[in-house]
């Protein structure tokens, strides 16, 4: 089965299924000479699981906005691969980027920096002093 792209293709996917639901039990209840209250009590069933559901697996990554391409380089922590003086190469996601430092010191090779900026693929970066500093 194919993950829904939103909350509302859950919803529209949710609702053909509670129709499915509903015309199979009522086509049993017909056949079957079942009571009225065993179809409500399907369809409440399913309407309620598809309620749960939703709220305990889907609603998350629904909600949140995912970055991704150039804008979820920002923050991130690089390697520079050459001198920056103040511009050369840094490594990131193994991919190779063109990057500057942000405030124009060098920086030495085989330093973790932190990309701080991103303007006309350059990258502008400063230097993490200490390994547990957060970027």
């Amino acid at each position: 089965m194919r993950k829904p792209a939103n909350a509302k293709a859950y919803a529209l996917r949710e609702a053909g299924e509670l129709a499915l639901v509903a015309v199979l039990l009522v086509s049993l209840r017909s056949a079957l000479d079942w009571p009225c209250f065993v179809v409500w009590t399907g369809l409440a069933i399913k309407t309620t699981s598809s309620i749960v559901f939703y709220g305990l697996f889907l609603h998350r990554p629904f909600s949140r906005n995912p970055r991704v391409g150039i804008e979820a380089l920002s923050g991130q922590t690089a390697h520079t691969l050459t001198e920056l003086s103040p511009c050369g190469r840094v490594r990131i996601w193994n991919e190779t980027w063109s990057a500057q430092s942000e405030t124009g010191q060098e920086i030495p090779a085989g330093r973790k920096v932190c990309i701080h900026e991103i303007r006309r693929l350059v990258l502008y970066v400063r230097p993490i002093d200490r390994p547990d500093e957060p970027c």
